[in-house]
């Protein structure tokens, strides 16, 4: 948890000094480094934004040398100089416009080369950089070269030859268009312009942060590799590994995990704005930390006094926080519950602060209730224990009273002893939690066969099932013995007069079996009925003298939910029904 918080802390201030070079981008890199902890998202996300930034420089570049081709197609000198008839003034006048707009033209450092032909009278006329090392004689020249007709006739610029070397080994990029008349759809010459790699390099050389990374320049077909302020050629052979274009910040983003000999990278493809051209740039993945770590070293260095300020704030409004947060979170783990409410501040941390808080409380009161649950479910086992006195002692003085019994002709002695030393039996060989209901049934009329004898023959025992399928289901062991002793003691024997227990076996519905033990006894009020599921009082029965009714109540909620359990309805002088409710699943369904 420590190191989660030292890094979320190292991010917010990457993220404060990143906001005094990239102040349009400010609120979206804080909440993004935040909200989604991923160096791997802010990286691309960054480059993202960054290569744009650089995309839009080299194509504003490309720009500013369409216009200049648009100017010249637009220019009455050069088109009256293309539809005269060879007009020695008409020549002399669109050069010297021509070669003083390329003087005074601001991206002439871009453009090496403007010759422009006429198709009349086979001249032309051109503006040349001092460095150009490929003269043209003729319009013919040009019109030779092997991509000129494809040049020509295309409806837009074309890149389809790519960066094209002249024998002096000088680098451009060819645009030819033709020259229409101003008069009507007549071509009357074209233009011819080589553009230097310039306008792609000159943005990429001035970019200091980018100096450390590979950059790759697509041109339709073509790939150029960005080296030592240089386009040279590049044969990328690679393997795609993901797409990462989902988490980049523009649809026409183009994103993707990338392997080839020299390890892992991701790749970043913005388009320029001619068609089916890119800038790339290739971020080694393992260096993710290594290249961030440079990128604030450089925005420190250009902005360190806005970066300190800034910290300074932000350490305030979110380190500071970040860090209480961190010390509530390791007093949690040694085990302070109590609400910190320091760490509940009017803003968003602070909403997370009373969210810990909230967690720390809910934690400790389920630890409080497991502890309390897990005492209880000890004393009732303990109360289990108790009951349980040297049961093989009792039963086999039991069975040696019946036969003495039958020996001497008295049936119900040894009828009696005989129940009683089957459920002693029972106890003392029975481990499982559950039984079938016909097992407890049986264990049951054992125990009412005592009591029968003991009332002297004054109460009976009922029973109405109605599905038989009930009687294979399971049920916790004594469960129905506590609520028919109760009926017993505390509904018939306060009567005074025979009484009977009637226990009817029904489906509730299909996922609950009931069991209604009824008597005619005494009945009680409501607050008795209450009292007799909620309290835990010692109830002075003969059988378990600590398993209560409540007891029973507990050990089927603990075992089969809330939904289950007993139910109590009675009426005074009239009667009282305790209802068992269990899952209905007879043994043969379970498993």
């Amino acid at each position: 948890m420590k190191k989660k918080f030292t890094t979320i802390r190292s991010r917010i201030t990457l993220t404060t000094i990143t906001l005094c070079i990239f102040l349009s981008i400010a609120v979206s890199y804080i909440s993004y480094s935040f909200y989604y902890k991923s160096v791997k998202q802010n990286m691309i996300r960054t480059a993202e934004s960054s290569l744009t930034l650089l995309g839009s420089s080299i194509d504003s570049n490309i720009q500013d040398a369409y216009s200049f081709v648009r100017n010249c197609q637009a220019n009455s000198f050069i088109l009256n100089y293309l539809s005269s008839q060879g007009s020695q003034s008409a020549r002399i006048t669109a050069s010297t416009y021509l070669k003083g707009s390329y003087n005074s033209y601001d991206g002439r450092y871009y453009i090496k080369r403007i010759f422009i032909a006429s198709y009349k009278n086979r001249d032309f006329i051109q503006a040349l950089a001092s460095t150009n090392n490929q003269p043209f004689h003729s319009a013919d020249d040009i019109r030779d070269l092997y991509f000129f007709d494809s040049y020509y006739s295309s409806p837009s610029y074309s890149y389809s030859e790519g960066i094209l070397t002249t024998d002096g080994g000088s680098q451009y990029l060819p645009i030819i268009r033709p020259l229409y008349s101003q008069y009507n759809s007549d071509e009357l010459g074209f233009i011819y312009i080589e553009m230097s790699p310039n306008v792609v390099t000159i943005p990429l050389k001035t970019a200091g942060t980018y100096q450390n990374n590979d950059f790759y320049l697509t041109l339709e077909d073509h790939s150029y590799v960005y080296s030592n302020y240089t386009l040279t050629d590049a044969n990328p052979s690679y393997e795609i590994t993901g797409d990462l274009s989902s988490i980049a910040s523009f649809s026409d983003t183009i994103v993707k995990e990338i392997s080839n000999a020299n390890g892992k990278f991701v790749s970043i493809s913005v388009p320029l704005a001619a068609e089916h051209c890119y800038i790339t740039q290739l971020i080694t993945v393992n260096t993710f930390y290594g290249q961030l770590a440079s990128i604030i070293f450089v925005i420190v260095a250009c902005a360190v006094i806005t970066g300190i300020i800034l910290h300074t704030i932000f350490n305030h409004m979110i380190n500071h926080p970040v860090q209480e947060l961190q010390v509530r979170m390791k007093h949690i783990s040694e085990g302070n519950f109590k609400r910190d409410s320091s760490i509940e501040w009017q803003h968003e941390l602070g909403d997370i602060g009373r969210s810990i808080n909230d967690l720390a409380e809910d934690v400790k009161t389920l630890m409080d209730q497991r502890i309390r649950d897990e005492n209880e479910k000890r004393e009732y086992e303990y109360k289990m224990l108790q009951s349980q006195i040297n049961p093989h002692f009792l039963y086999n003085t039991l069975n040696s009273i019946k036969w003495m019994a039958t020996i001497q002709n008295a049936p119900g002695i040894a009828e009696m002893t005989t129940a009683l030393s089957r459920l002693l039996k029972n106890i003392a060989k029975g481990t499982e939690k559950a039984v079938l209901l016909s097992a407890e049934l049986s264990l049951l009329d054992d125990y009412f066969t005592i009591q029968k004898y003991r009332y002297g023959g004054t109460i009976s025992l009922e029973y109405r099932i109605d599905d038989e399928a009930a009687l294979s289901c399971l049920i916790p062991r004594f469960t129905l013995q506590p609520v028919v002793e109760n009926s017993i003691f505390h509904g018939i024997e306060p009567k005074g007069t025979p009484g009977t227990i009637t226990i009817h076996i029904f489906r509730k519905n299909d996922a609950i079996l009931q069991i209604d033990i009824t008597d005619d006894g005494v009945g009680m009020t409501e607050e008795q009925a209450r009292q007799l599921l909620s309290e835990n009082k010692n109830e002075k029965t003969e059988f378990f003298r600590e398993i209560g009714v409540s007891n029973v109540h507990k050990r089927l909620q603990y075992e089969f939910g809330e939904d289950y359990g007993l139910r109590v309805e009675s009426r005074l002088s009239e009667f009282t029904t305790v209802s068992v409710l269990l899952p209905f699943a007879p043994q043969e369904d379970i498993g």
